[in-house]
């Protein structure tokens, strides 16, 4: 049964809006779906997608940023921890 459809089949009203990435095309899309009543009685699905494969990137900036600098750092107190012994002390252990 589809969140938007009644048990006797006919829209309630309600628009589902969910993310999805399509990985054959390398996006991610905003869905907006509903059901909807056609003139001659029939119900039918209708959806809209808004591509957003923009504003992920942007949202993602950030946490990929951290990441990188998390993982540069640690290789720099590796690689200088075995020269500098002030370094190796606990509080600056990964």
């Amino acid at each position: 049964m589809h969140p938007f459809i009644t048990v006797e089949g006919k829209p309630n009203g309600q628009t589902l809006t969910f993310e999805n990435y399509n990985d054959v095309v390398d996006h991610w899309y905003q869905m907006q779906e509903k059901a909807i009543s056609w003139p001659d009685g029939r119900t039918a699905k209708y959806s809209i997608a808004v591509d957003i494969s923009d504003l992920k990137t942007t949202q993602n900036r950030p946490a990929e940023a951290h990441a990188e600098q998390a993982r540069t750092g640690r290789s720099w107190r590796k690689s200088c921890a075995s020269r500098c012994p002030s370094i190796s002390s606990p509080r600056w252990s990964a």
